[in-house]
Order: C-alpha cells, then structure tokens, then sequence
C-alpha cells in the first residue's frame, strides 16, 4: 500500500496484513545500498541511470538507435546468401580473432528476435507519447480511461466516495477479491483500479477501471487488450520487455539474454580495437 500524502517527500510504501490489518513494515523511496532500498535504487538505475527526464529522453534516443543497428547489423552479418548458415556458427578452432568475430556475429543474430524485442519496447517506454501516435497512426488506439479525465481546479484529498464504497462499486461488476492494486487520484477526483483478469499477458491485473470519488458511478471498465491490433500491440510490451508474458521461462530468457548481450558488447568492442591498432600500424 502507497499512502498519499499531501506536501513534499518520497514515496512511502506501507505493508499490511491483508487479513488482519496488521501493518507489518514501510519503506521510505529513498535511494541507497542497504536492504531496504537497494532495489529501488536498481531500478531507478534500470529507468535512467537516476538522472531524470532528461536520461528519459536519451534512453528513447539509445533505444532507436538500437531498432537501427538491428538491420545495419543484419545487412553486415549476411554478406553472401548463398552461405547464410555459416552466419549463425562458431569458428571455435579457427584462432582467437575468429572465434571473437563468430562469437559476435553468431550471438547477435541468435539473439536478434530478443534484442529487437528489447530495443522497440524501449522506444515505448522513453518515448510514450511519440510510440503511441506512431502506432495509432497505423491502427487506431484506446486511450487509457484515467488520462481522459480532466484535471480539477482544485484537488480533492478528501473523496466523498470511501475506498470501501468504490470497492463495492467493483464488486457489483467485478470480483473485489481479484483486485490487483487501487489507487486514488487527487488531482481528478477518482478512484483507479487494476483488476485480474483471464485475459492477463503477465502476472499484474489488466483489467483497468475507473471510478468517480465524488458520485461512486464506474466511469470506465476495459481490459487493455480490447481494441483494435494497437492497442493489443501496446498491451504486449511491458509483457514482453520484462520477459513475463512466458512466466518464469521468459524472465530467464530475457535474464539469459542479458548476460549474452553483454558478451556481444565485449567482443565488439575487442574487434573494434584490433581493427583499430591495424589501421594504426598499417603504413600510410
């Protein structure tokens, strides 16, 4: 549970008994090596390094780069069709350059349908607003219900509609106990809430509804994989990005993939630097 709390200061999360309403330990957002924090600071690292929007942007820049060395690095690895399955093989006889070179051009192209997976779901997240337009051009999207609410003049800390009351407003179309998280918005007055749902690509609840603090109508019920292609398109990133759309097989492939990325980093960057001392030494 996040309590809001009107004024400056972190986030705080509140961990509570769901059966006794015991509260059993909090933790302030705070980054920081210890126990407590350590994960969120990963995290943070994870989103932008702990260096804000501005990070933000630049990731979306790395991401599309990225989108674009996919094809520039597809061109490359396949200089003869006629040959294409000796692409996808490792020399690891051949010597100390050609294993290194078959290793990063083997690695990568096994990899590719992974990274490419990586790189465009990257551009979603850095680059929210301009993914969606991007696709909603080519298929018609759903906007998320919470972002159509306008803003109030004045907030509402204090809602006429109860938690209580706004879950028995889910429960009279829903099942309360599949409630996956719940959250008040001050700033529009209502209530949004996460619902589990069959139709889940992961392990969070995607059956999104919005209720009005100040009359308890439901404003909105949809799962984010109803719509058009765009919007099932979008609703697979997160799921994909983080490997959780495959359980726990697809969170060790995409953990697998990591450790292999960074093999492909290094022996780029081992043939960039032969290849660098050759031009150096070679004579003018």
């Amino acid at each position: 549970m996040r309590p809001y709390a009107a004024g400056e200061g972190g986030d705080i999360d509140v961990f509570v008994n769901p059966y006794t309403g015991q509260v059993l330990g909090s933790r302030t957002h705070e980054d920081g090596l210890g126990r407590r924090h350590l994960m969120n600071f990963v995290y943070g690292l994870h989103m932008d390094l702990h260096l804000g929007g501005a990070m933000v942007w630049f990731l979306g820049l790395v991401s599309l780069l990225w989108v674009i060395d996919h094809v520039v690095a597809a061109i490359l690895s396949f200089p003869s069709l006629k040959k294409w399955t000796a692409s996808f093989r490792v020399r690891f006889r051949g010597g100390g350059y050609k294993r290194t070179f078959d290793l990063h051009r083997a690695g990568g192209l096994w990899l590719m349908p992974i990274t490419l997976i990586l790189a465009v779901s990257g551009l979603y997240f850095n680059w929210y607003d301009g993914f969606v337009r991007t696709v909603d051009a080519i298929s018609p999207t759903t906007p998320r219900a919470i972002f159509t609410v306008p803003a109030l003049e004045t907030p509402i800390h204090d809602p006429q509609v109860s938690f209580g009351q706004a879950m028995d407003v889910v429960n009279s179309v829903g099942d309360q106990s599949r409630i996956d998280l719940m959250a008040y918005n001050p700033a529009k007055g209502v209530y949004e809430l996460r619902l589990y749902d069959p139709r889940d690509i992961d392990t969070y609840g995607r059956r999104l509804m919005v209720v009005d603090g100040r009359g308890g109508h439901l404003i909105s019920d949809r799962h984010v994989t109803e719509g058009g292609a765009g919007d099932v398109f979008l609703a697979w990133q997160y799921p994909l990005h983080s490997g959780k759309a495959f359980g726990a097989f697809g969170r060790a492939v995409i953990f697998v993939s990591g450790l292999v990325l960074t093999c492909i980093c290094v022996t780029g960057l081992l043939i960039w630097w032969r290849k660098r001392k050759a031009r150096v030494r070679a004579p003018i």
